[in-house]
């Protein structure tokens, strides 16, 4: 059966090739995860791949190896607009080994943000005689590599501020203990936004009291890295975040004695007591991560908010009224919020830096 871009396949198929590259996500970095599946003339599925670990071999290529002849006169789904030759690219064009495949159509998520290669892969296709749709899940697959186009102008990750604090600004009800504030939907969103990250972060102060395990349980995704800012006077190597062997502490000067050997120790300059917000950034760019999601206690969201090295911040509110404890200042977030969301009695708050504000 002929598919049309009307077709409601078309749609299924792309959030299939969708849920492909959300799987591979913070597997392939520094380059982006991308999903392919191709399909034959009759709107048969004959292969699907994702971004190989590393990011390479890229998912289209690994796709049409699979498909072989079969895909000549079919359709290849793509999240990420097929890349181009440019210099210093280390792996072949995609868009060449879909031109001499023979497929007839290309669907495409969304175009690529890297400028070197934005819209020529789409425009070569078309040149080759190569029916492309672009079909972006209501720009849900352009906000999965934002944080690529973001790592790609500024060489350090987009990064996302997570919060939660009671209907009087509280953080918590007493310094040095856990409160819990927010309901179940606003754990589930939580576990979404680790999710859709490469790295989530903590402060040394979270990581102590709450010991989180910082993994996705509550919501479908992948865990991403996790990271805890190392404090001056260290952390238990009992807390769930060592637990397993992707944690990485960063901190001032050379590695503790105390960090469990299953930790990766990353040096950041800084004061000897706090690491720099810049040069943090710089090293987690360094390192190749797109997004990063930073669940802040009152401390940590401050000093990110005096930087301005902060992009989004994802703030739940909660209609609990604490009556006291450590309160929750949040100098220079922008009065109005991008959008507003309820996750059961909580309330979420998208903001954005002012400067990335339309």
């Amino acid at each position: 059966m002929y598919l049309c871009e009307m077709d409601p396949n078309f749609t299924r198929w792309m959030e299939e090739t969708f849920a492909l590259a959300q799987a591979a996500r913070g597997t392939t970095l520094p380059n982006p995860a991308v999903g392919c599946i191709v399909l034959d003339r009759t709107g048969k599925p004959l292969a699907k791949a994702s971004t190989s670990p590393g990011g390479r071999p890229h998912a289209e290529r690994a796709a049409l190896e699979k498909a072989g002849a079969r895909a000549r006169g079919g359709y290849l789904f793509a999240t990420l607009e097929p890349c181009v030759a440019f210099p210093g690219k280390k792996s072949p064009p995609c868009a060449a080994a879909i031109i001499l495949s023979g497929v007839e159509t290309v669907v495409v998520g969304s175009r690529d943000p890297n400028p070197l290669v934005g819209g020529k892969g789409i425009h070569a296709m078309r040149k080759a005689g190569i029916k492309v749709v672009e079909l972006s899940l209501e720009d849900r697959i352009p906000d999965f590599y934002a944080g690529f186009g973001h790592f790609l102008t500024t060489h350090r990750p987009r990064v996302t501020l997570k919060a939660a604090l009671s209907a009087d600004h509280m953080a918590t009800a007493k310094s040095g203990t856990r409160t819990a504030i927010t309901g179940q939907e606003a754990k589930r969103f939580t576990h979404e936004l680790r999710a859709a990250s490469d790295l989530v972060l903590v402060g040394g102060a979270t990581a102590r009291i709450d010991d989180p395990q910082l993994t996705v349980r509550d919501a479908p995704g992948r865990s991403p890295r996790r990271a805890v800012l190392w404090p001056r006077t260290g952390l238990s190597a009992s807390l769930k975040l060592f637990q397993g062997p992707s944690c990485m502490a960063i901190g001032c000067g050379p590695r503790p004695a105390d960090l469990p050997a299953s930790a990766q120790w990353l040096e950041v300059p800084g004061d000897g007591d706090h690491a720099s917000i810049a040069g943090l950034l710089d090293q987690l760019g360094e390192q190749g991560f797109h997004d990063v999601l930073v669940e802040t206690g009152p401390r940590l969201a401050k000093a990110f908010l005096d930087s301005k090295l902060w992009d989004r911040f994802c703030l739940i509110r909660s209609p609990t009224t604490l009556g006291g404890g450590v309160a929750f200042e949040l100098p220079g977030l922008p009065e109005t919020a991008q959008r507003q969301s309820a996750l059961g009695l909580d309330t979420a708050s998208l903001f954005l830096r002012p400067e990335m504000l339309p």
